[in-house]
Order: structure tokens, then C-alpha cells, then sequence
């Protein structure tokens, strides 16, 4: 069940040696569905048609983007694939992969897992150097945008040269080291090794991807589709991430598979080649397959692909799941101290651990919940509201094997305890006289920064409490945890390859632990603080405030400022105990002088987000330097469409245009009006009978859903921008 957690994405890659045919569109088709379980927000198809990417995706699952005709009209031989969970950058279209980026002939697509810890450092960073506008919010496309430039600058280095090869690089002062592994290709287990191989077509591509690699600070699996026939498969240094190779050979075509599981490669009836290595560069041409690892690191795979995200029938690390998970259910049951009558596992991933935890105590195990195969895995979705309405659809208890029985339920995980706690109430409400419940990961103590959407200290179940008060938390009889002993010796990985920082606060580079410090203290510091400027009614505002109050946003309204002396949004926030400000314009010189007074309550608040929420200004130099990439604004309309307009006028040119749909969308603020990075949508349909007043109606209803949902991106740190 793995309650309310989420890991970001899958990716598959299919090489061909024929000509384009419908075989490698269906095959990526196919092996995203084989990994919808590692994410249901979107989907999305690239592949290369006569020197040109060509990319299908939209929001949802796999199997309602595509139509037959969709496919056929991806004709390849080479694609990539990607379902995406967002752990930075909010559920958009816009955030949707592969992401595409054409820059000087080169045109690239992308898809990635992971998560990238300096993202806003190098983001910052590449627009000084580049002046390239980002389109999205997430922190794939600053990869994207970076391979892109270094790649351009090897291609421009050769031919500077006057030479058909790129020089070798000989690693760097951190002692990065490489292995060239000339003559055979792949090298090492792989079965694509190739004699005489000519590296110097590989290089260019495989030295672009280090000079990468060398700025990123995360965890990651990434697949690149380029426009010159080039698919590009990396992991990072750690391995966090899995990623294997496999491959098919038919009577008139070579396939070759690359997929964040070995169960995609199960679907598409492919033979497991090998695990990519960490830190290694894998590059697949018409001309063959050739790799580099040019990072040596201590190895840090994520101990939750074993756990929970992997379906059980992968193999990571030459380790089945199935297999670990089996093994867990026996650690448990060393330590499990009471008497129960019957096991039930939770559907579906603690369904291996209860088999063989049953199995070691000598206890019958039943199906005693059912789950609703139609119903999304409800921890992999945003909306933490979304999640609890899909629950209560999803699982349903069979009394008869309930009735007046001692219960051992066995589950994955135990994140924030809110499933848990609905599940507990619901067994004993079917019939059952004890619950006990297992658990085969360890207590989950402290907060992801590499991938998986684990929340905030505070709201982790067992950062702050024992084992006593987490049965009284759930309301169980027993809480019994694996431990982190118990996980070691069923992965059967030597111990410093895993990371488990989650479980014991202690992150695996420098880097992400001074991170993890950092978020730490700004938590215990202070809330997250927030401005509201407001021209008018403050509806925008109340929807605010009404979140923080119900504590679904953790945040404050530390100031709300506007440039109306009778606006509402000033009586609301006097109503609410909150500091407010009228600022006029017209007391001033200048705008800059007007903006220098907001700046000053600003600072003097420690603001942390500016929010527009209704103000009918455009926000100037003072303020968009001082706070840059930290000033969002909420737009009446799907941007980037009816850039500019303004209230009513929004939804008169909207049905002027005679628009199917319309809806809110929240952005950053930047010098360009209505242009900066979208970081939500919600949209509405658009009637015939619709008048610009009605539309209004049910598009302010959106925007008070979308402008907390932003907030909150940002409040957890996972806003991309």
C-alpha cells in the first residue's frame, strides 16, 4: 500500500535497426504500461521521424492518452517514454515529459526520475549565463537545457579542431575516475559488445552528459532522444535510481530496451541485458552501443524499490523484489511478540512480505480486503484531498474472515499514518478483535530530497514519536517495525550500497545532508511566511486563509498589502487578526518609489513568497529583482493563451474565442506580463450558454483550489522554479 508515498517516474527507451515501423511506438506503449505504477499524473511518447521529434503526452494514464491511430502515427525506429509523478513542479501539461528542447539544429527530448537537491542554485546560474527562458516548473528541463548547450559546445569543439573525435577527458581533481573500456563496447556483462568499435562517434555525447553530471547534486535515471538517431541512457554516481538495459532480436529487426524495471522489459518480451551502473553513460547508435562509467562512488540504491515502488515480479541489483520482500515478512516475524489468528496483507505490495511472515509463525493468511482495481493508487496522486476520497473507494473488508479474529495486517510503510489510521477504525468496525500491524520497512524518521515525495518532518508519523505512541496514534493493538538490521539482511546488498536516509537522518554526500540540515532548521525556525497584495474583493485571500486554518497549507499570511484603500481583501485580513497595509500609488513620485515602500514591509516581515491574488498592477524592476522567482501571481485563464487581459475581460475574450475549455492558472512573476513559468492549472469546461458572468463563477472556484496547492509547492520546497 505504501500509504500516501510517491516516487516521481518510469522511463523506457527502445532502440531499432530497422527502418520506422510501428514496433518501437507500441513497444514504449507497451512498457509504459508495464510502469504506470510508478506514476498516473501523465504520459508521454517521443520518437524520431525524418530528423525531427515528434511527442504525444497529456495528463493521465497511459491507456487513456493513446488511441490506436496515436501510436500508428508515431512511427519510428527510436523513441523514448516517460509516466510521471511531479515531486517538483506542479501536475501540468507543461510539466508533462518528454520534455523537448531545440536549440541551434540540436533538438532534444528527455525523460527523467529523480530529483535534483540544487536545482534553484544552477537554475539561477544557467539563466545569468544563458538568458534562456524556462517553460515549465520542473527540474527536467534545466537538465534538458544544460546537456543541450554542453553537447552544442563538444560538436563546436571538434569541428574547431578539425577533427572527427572528441578528446577523451581524463576525469578531474576530485578523482572522478573513468573506465574507457575500448574494444568491446558495453563492456563488463553486457552481451553488446562490439569488437573494434569506433569511440570517438560515442565520445562527444558521453562528455557533454559528464561535464553534467559534475554540477548535479541528486539522484536520477535519465533517457535523451536526440535528432541525429542518438539515444542517451544515464544513472547517477549513487545508483539511486534504477535503470536496466535489455534487448530482442527478431527475423528482420535488433531491438534494444532501456526501462527503469525489468518488468517493462517482462511486457515487451525482451532478455534482461544488465543494470546500468551507477554513474555510468550509456550511448546507442545506428553505429552500435558504447559506455563509460566515469564516476566511482560509493553505491546508494534506494532501499524503497525493494520495499514498495517496484512491481515484486522486477529485479534490481540482481536481487528479485519478490524475493526481498519475502525475506521481510521473516525478519518481522523474529521479532513479532503476540498471538493472532490470521494474517491479511494490505494490496498489493504487502502482499510478499505477508506471505512469508505467515509463513515463519505457522498463521493462515487470508484476503481480507479487497481492493477496487478501478481506483487509482491514491499516495501516488498531488492532492493530499484527492487522496483521502479515492481511500475510501479503495479497499473493502470481507467481514466473515474479520469476525471476532485476533488480525495481523502487514504493510510496506507507514509515511503519515492518515491511511493507516482509516484502515485500523475500518477492521475493527468489520468485526475484528485485535489488530496488529506490521510493518516491513523500518519507522520512516525523516524526509526524502532524492526522489520520493515523503513530507515534511513534522508530518513524517515517526520522527517524533515512539513506538507506544504511534499505536495509540493508529489505534492498533501492536506496531511492530522490521529493523533497519532486519532490511539489511533481506536486501542481501553489503551495507554501505544502500541508502537509507529516511530511516536514520543520515544522507549519503555532503551535499544533500547540509540540505537536509538546512530544511530542518527552516522548519524549526519559523513558518513559511507569505505576502497577499490585493486590489479588490480578497477572495483569492480568503481561500488562503481558510486553508492555513484548516491546516491543509502550512504556511502564515504575514502581511497583506494593497493599493486600495477600500479594498475588501484589507477587511478580511483585519477580521482574521492579520497585519494589513494600504499603500497608495499615488503618494509617490515614481513606481520605483511606491515599490521601495512595499519592499520595506517586505523585508521588515521576512517574507518568504509574494502572492497575487487580485492585485490590478503590474509588478515592476524593485520588486521582481528583490524577490525574483518568488512572486506568483493567479490568471484567469489557461495561459499562454489571452496573455494580458484582465478580469471580466479574460472570460469575454475566452468565449469570443470560442474556446472549449478555460480555467486558472498560477505563474511566476516576471518582467514579461502573463509569461513566467506556469506552475498549475485547473481548468473548466466552456458552455454555449456560458455568459462572461457564469464563466467567471466557476473559474474563481479554481482558482481557490489552484493558488493553495502552489503554495504549498513551495512551502515543502518542491515548486521547480
Amino acid at each position: 500500500m505504501g500509504e500516501e508515498t510517491a516516487e516521481k517516474c518510469g522511463v523506457i527507451g527502445v532502440y531499432s535497426s530497422s527502418v520506422e515501423s510501428g514496433e518501437v511506438p507500441y513497444s514504449i506503449y507497451n512498457g509504459l504500461i508495464a510502469l504506470q505504477h510508478r506514476g498516473q499524473e501523465s504520459a508521454g511518447i517521443s520518437v524520431l521521424q525524418n530528423g525531427k521529434i515528434k511527442t504525444k503526452k497529456d495528463m493521465g494514464l497511459v491507456t487513456d492518452i493513446f488511441e490506436t491511430e496515436d501510436i500508428d502515427k508515431l512511427a519510428s525506429s527510436i523513441g523514448i517514454g516517460h509516466v510521471r509523478y511531479s515531486t517538483t513542479g506542479s501536475s501540468t501539461i507543461e510539466n508533462a515529459q518528454p520534455l523537448v528542447n531545440k536549440e541551434k539544429g540540436i533538438e532534444i527530448a528527455i525523460s527523467f526520475n529523480g530529483n535534483i537537491v540544487n536545482y534553484e542554485e544552477l537554475k539561477a546560474q544557467f539563466e545569468n549565463l544563458s538568458q534562456m527562458p524556462f517553460t515549465c516548473s520542473a527540474d527536467t528541463e534545466l537538465i534538458l537545457k544544460m546537456y543541450s548547450r554542453e553537447l552544442q559546445n563538444e560538436f563546436l569543439e571538434s569541428k574547431k579542431n578539425g577533427k572527427k573525435k572528441a578528446k577523451l577527458q581524463e576525469g578531474n581533481d576530485a578523482g572522478i575516475g573513468m573506465d574507457s573500456m575500448k574494444g568491446n563496447g558495453m563492456g563488463g556483462k553486457s552481451n553488446f559488445a562490439q569488437i573494434g568499435i569506433d569511440e570517438t562517434k560515442f565520445l562527444p555525447y558521453i562528455n557533454a552528459m559528464h561535464k553534467v553530471m559534475l554540477k548535479l547534486v541528486g539522484a536520477y535515471s535519465i533517457l535523451l532522444l536526440i535528432n541525429d538517431g542518438t539515444i542517451v541512457a544515464v544513472r547517477d554516481p549513487k545508483g539511486f535510481k534504477p535503470l536496466s538495459i535489455g534487448r530482442k532480436k527478431t527475423l528482420v529487426n535488433d531491438l534494444t530496451y532501456v526501462a527503469s524495471e525489468t518488468s517493462a522489459l517482462d511486457a515487451l518480451d525482451a532478455q534482461f541485458d544488465r543494470d546500468i551502473k551507477p554513474g555510468e553513460i550509456v550511448v546507442i547508435k545506428k553505429e552500435g552501443i558504447f559506455s563509460q562509467q566515469r564516476f566511482h562512488e560509493r553505491h546508494a540504491h534506494c532501499m524503497f524499490e525493494w520495499v514498495y515502488f517496484s512491481r515484486p515480479d522486477s529485479v534490481i541489483e540482481e536481487r528479485p523484489v519478490h524475493d526481498v520482500r519475502v525475506r521481510l515478512g521473516e525478519e518481522l516475524a523474529k521479532i513479532f511478540k503476540h498471538e493472532i489468528d490470521v494474517v491479511i496483507p494490505i494490496p498489493d505490495s504487502g502482499r510478499s512480505s505477508a506471505l512469508g511472515f505467515a509463513k515463519s509463525l505457522g498463521v493462515p493468511i487470508e484476503e481480507g480486503l479487497i481492493k477496487n482495481r478501478y481506483i487509482h493508487r491514491t499516495f501516488i496522486m498531488p492532492a493530499n484531498e484527492q487522496r483521502k476520497a479515492l481511500l475510501k473507494l479503495k479497499l473493502n473488508p470481507i467481514r466473515s474472515i474479520l469476525q471476532g479474529k485476533r488480525i495481523g495486517i502487514v504493510d510496506d510503510s507507514v509515511i503519515r499514518g492518515n491511511t493507516m489510521k482509516r484502515l485500523v477504525k475500518l477492521l475493527r468496525e468489520n468485526g475484528a478483535k485485535e489488530v496488529h500491524l506490521l510493518v516491513s520497512c523500518p519507522p520512516v524518521i525523516s524526509p526524502c530530497y532524492m526522489g520520493i515525495d515523503f513530507p515534511t518532518y513534522k508530518e513524517l508519523l515517526a520522527s517524533d514519536r515512539n513506538i507506544a505512541q504511534i499505536t495509540e496514534e493508529l489505534g492498533a493493538d501492536s506496531v511492530t517495525y522490521n529493523t533497519t538490521e532486519g532490511l539489511q539482511r533481506a536486501l542481501m546488498l553489503p551495507e554501505n550500497d544502500n541508502c537509507m536516509a529516511c530511516l536514520t537522518g543520515v544522507y549519503p554526500t555532503p551535499k544533500i545532508h547540509e540540505y537536509a540540515i538546512e530544511m530542518k532548521k527552516r522548519g524549526e525556525k519559523k513558518s513559511f511566511n507569505i505576502a497577499v497584495l490585493a486590489s479588490g474583493r480578497g477572495s483569492n485571500l480568503q481561500s488562503i486563509i481558510d486553508h492555513i486554518e484548516s491546516k491543509k497549507l502550512d504556511a502564515r499570511v504575514g502581511c497583506v498589502i494593497s493599493d486600495n484603500l477600500d479594498s475588501q481583501a484589507l477587511k478580511r485580513a483585519e477580521k482574521h487578526g492579520i497585519e494589513f497595509k494600504a499603500i497608495d500609488p499615488s503618494k509617490f513620485g515614481s513606481k520605483e518609489e511606491y515599490e521601495k515602500e512595499i519592499l520595506k514591509l517586505l523585508n521588515e516581515k521576512q517574507i518568504d513568497l509574494v502572492v497575487l491574488a487580485g492585485y490590478m498592477r503590474i509588478v515592476g524592476k524593485t520588486l521582481l529583482d528583490a524577490f525574483s522567482g518568488k512572486i506568483i501571481n493567479i490568471h484567469p485563464t489557461l495561459l499562454p493563451k489571452f496573455k494580458g487581459c484582465a478580469g471580466m475581460q479574460c472570460h469575454e475574450e475566452v468565449i469570443k474565442a470560442k474556446e472549449k475549455e478555460s480555467g486558472a492558472t498560477a505563474h511566476i512573476v516576471t518582467s514579461d506580463v502573463d509569461g513566467g513559468p506556469i506552475l498549475g492549472q485547473r481548468k473548466v469546461p466552456v458552455f454555449e450558454t456560458d455568459t462572461p458572468q457564469k464563466l467567471a463563477d466557476r473559474v474563481l472556484k479554481e482558482e481557490h483550489l489552484l493558488l493553495p496547492e502552489v503554495i504549498a509547492l513551495f512551502v515543502k520546497g518542491k515548486h521547480g522554479c
